[in-house]
């Protein structure tokens, strides 16, 4: 999405599911967070049981200092 600036997805508990996909977005200056728009991309490009669950904007996404997601900052 062009909305999009960077993301991260991890794992989280969910009562019924087991583990459910959560992903954390980092919008591009000026944009608007649409929930619903990511989902629907998202759904286009992806198996049903990928589509996260849950979609959360964060100001940056947490990175080493060599690029690598550091999911254990997510939560």
């Amino acid at each position: 999405m062009d909305t999009i600036a960077d993301c991260g997805c991890i794992p989280v508990e969910d009562k019924a599911k087991g583990q459910v996909p959560k992903l954390f977005v980092q919008l591009k200056s000026g944009a608007t967070f649409d929930p619903i728009k990511i989902r629907e991309f998202l759904s286009a490009h992806l198996e049903p049981y990928k589509v996260p669950l849950y979609i959360e904007q964060i100001d940056k996404i947490p990175r080493s200092f060599n690029g690598k997601l550091l999911r254990k900052d997510l939560h």
